[in-house]
């Protein structure tokens, strides 16, 4: 059983399509066969903005497809994009900002990452595959490949399947040296030296 997770793509806004090498390799036939007989399901992390033909591409790959919201995508363009593909007449429902599956016997959870509050922290990434009960987290929003397991858990970042740019916020990192210091001065009162 094979699953792909994907992510944090921007198509069109900040690039024009997925890598054709690497589309290739997920659909060596797409034009006679659109899926992918070993890859059993995909997981999408959000982040596909407003690029149809990659929604139909990445839904066609295997038989089941799963999707997240992105803090980039436009929810009610990309649910009636669902609509069309599925045949779901309901284009209200909001996309989830996480899901859970089983695959053998792990649960897996996936999220954008963009409402865990710090982003990208080990211990509040832990507490939320805590709160949802999974044995694996996967999440994206950081367009960094990493993995780790942390308290008997498995975390995994997959990257920007499309290499985009991020404007993420730069990280201070005591381990470096760097530090911040701020004073906080009241003008009613006597300043600090």
């Amino acid at each position: 059983m094979l699953t792909l997770a994907i992510g944090d793509l921007f198509i069109p806004e900040r690039v024009i399509n997925l890598p054709s090498k690497f589309r290739k390799l997920l659909a060596p036939n797409a034009e006679s066969v659109p899926s992918n007989p070993k890859i059993s399901q995909v997981l999408c992390l959000g982040n596909i903005t407003q690029s149809r033909e990659t929604l139909k591409f990445l839904y066609n790959l295997s038989p089941s497809f799963n999707i997240v919201r992105g803090e980039f995508d436009e929810h009610t363009i990309l649910s009636q994009q669902l609509c069309l593909l599925t045949g779901e007449k309901d284009s209200t429902k909001a996309l989830p900002f996480y899901k859970v599956v089983t695959a053998d016997n792990f649960r897996i959870g996936f999220t954008n990452g963009y409402q865990i509050v710090p982003q990208n922290d080990p211990l509040s990434l832990l507490a939320f595959a805590r709160e949802i009960n999974v044995d694996i987290l996967i999440w994206g929003g950081t367009h960094r490949v990493e993995a780790y397991t942390l308290d008997g858990k498995f975390f995994i970042n997959p990257g920007s399947a499309t290499g985009a740019f991020n404007f993420g916020w730069p990280e201070l990192n005591d381990d470096e040296g760097e530090r911040v210091t701020m004073k906080v001065c009241n003008p009613e009162r006597p300043k600090w030296p």
